[in-house]
């Protein structure tokens, strides 16, 4: 949460949103940003370090204490001279070149403290962008879906066709009231695409069968085809999109304008609790060991109680 935008650029953008949440200020100086902090106020500072336009609706709903630079999904910014120019990192991964996409410094602080003697730290904290700015009346929430296990039934790498076989109760859930206007968008790992197993087309096709099924209920399709340790060639990479990591949940928010402290997801392994404050996910049982302290549903009535009484994640 912030109580104001403080605007190197974007100040006309932003000001037209005319959102009573925060106050929209143009930047004029250094001093200007210590007054506005040094009053108590809680600043996020878009400056001019890179392009890209901060998702200000969902980072005003992330939990922060303390001040921190936000970082954003690589494969979002196709300026390549200013993805060159800024700071660069991947969890765990030192070698950016093993990486099919990395998280990127944004130039947008978030400033709640000012150091008296010298520069502030900070810390490093992901965020969503947009290819636009959206005002708050067009954000929607989400129902969050993995693909194999939840919408059909997984064969194990399941890619053809003839398999597709859809979960028994998949479709009346998509259409329950709880979810009926919801963003409806799957969010699928397909490491058979990096193993060689079949191709990125495959998944494509299954996933546009698997939407007829479901009388297109789907409103995007977001497919994770790397893995690095037991990949081969073109998708051989350790990736961002690769659930837990959330970059499929990043890329979504570019190109809807979703309310993710409404929204959750819903999937059938560990893999599918996603890296990122807001979204919460229901697991449902299946074929895949789950670890005792997740919410665990037999069947999608159980998953539609669980959400129901899933608190929103505002701060």
């Amino acid at each position: 949460m912030f109580d104001i935008v403080l605007c190197q650029r974007d100040y006309k953008e932003i000001k037209e949103l005319e959102c009573d949440l925060f106050q929209v200020l143009e930047f004029e100086d250094d001093g200007q940003l210590k007054d506005l902090v040094n009053e108590g106020n809680k600043v996020l500072f878009i400056t001019y370090k890179s392009s890209v336009r901060p998702d200000l609706f969902n980072i005003y709903d992330l939990p922060k204490n303390g001040n921190c630079e936000y970082y954003y999904l690589s494969k979002l910014n196709l300026n390549g001279e200013e993805l060159e120019n800024n700071e660069k990192f991947f969890p765990e991964v030192m070698d950016i070149t093993l990486c099919s996409e990395y998280y990127a410094a944004s130039g947008v602080f978030y400033v709640d403290a000012v150091d008296p003697v010298g520069m502030p730290h900070f810390e490093k904290a992901v965020m969503p962008i947009v290819k636009s700015y959206h005002k708050k009346q067009a954000y929607r929430p989400a129902v969050f879906l993995d693909r194999d296990g939840v919408l059909n039934v997984d064969h194990s790498y399941v890619h053809k066709v003839d398999d597709l076989e859809l979960k028994e109760g998949a479709y009346e859930f998509l259409l329950n009231e709880f979810n009926i206007e919801r963003l409806k968008i799957v969010l699928t790992n397909q490491s058979g695409v990096s193993k060689g197993m079949f191709e990125y087309e495959d998944v494509v096709h299954f996933n546009n069968a698997l939407n007829d099924s479901l009388q297109n209920l789907i409103d995007a399709f977001y497919i994770a085809p790397f893995e690095f340790l037991k990949g081969v060639g073109q998708y051989k990479f350790h990736s961002l999109c690769r659930k837990p990591h959330p970059g499929m949940l990043l890329e979504a928010c570019y190109d809807f304008p979703i309310k993710l402290s409404d929204s959750y997801m819903v999937g059938d392994k560990m893999s599918d609790d996603l890296d990122f404050p807001l979204v919460e996910t229901i697991h449902l049982r299946g074929k895949y060991e789950l670890d005792s302290d997740v919410t665990i549903a037999d069947n999608f009535s159980e998953v539609i109680n669980f959400a129901t009484a899933l608190p929103k994640k505002t701060k």
